[in-house]
């Protein structure tokens, strides 16, 4: 079994900070992401970081093309069925959509972009 990615054992804060100077390198220069990693005093291996953003830039790829800003996942927990979509809603307008009981096809579909479907067949 291998061992968990350094990355994911930061703070919070910390994760942030390396997701967004990845995201600033475009998933290069790993020596450029490191030394500014360092700088805020994050300390990283090269491998590690590059196994890091191998898998940051594969879960990227699967919202890319949009410019939505959020994702949201839903659970029906009955089933287990996970839905996931992004929106150009903020989280609050998202959070008042549902305290309000507003539907799927009213509120999200107009900003829906993408859609992943994860029920058994």
């Amino acid at each position: 079994m291998s061992r968990a990615s350094s990355v994911l054992l930061l703070t919070p804060e910390q994760h942030a900070l390396v997701d967004a100077s990845i995201r600033r390198h475009r998933y290069v220069n790993l020596a450029g992401m490191l030394a500014e990693l360092e700088k805020d005093g994050i300390k990283l291996s090269r491998s590690g970081l590059h196994r890091y953003v191998v898998g940051l830039k594969e879960q990227d790829a699967m919202f890319n093309g949009t410019n939505d800003d959020l994702v949201v996942v839903m659970m029906e927990r009955s089933t287990g069925s996970i839905t996931t979509l992004t929106t150009n809603l903020s989280r609050q307008a998202v959070i008042g959509l549902i305290g309000q009981g507003a539907t799927h096809e009213t509120a999200l579909s107009p900003q829906k972009k993408s859609f992943k479907d994860s029920r058994p067949a």
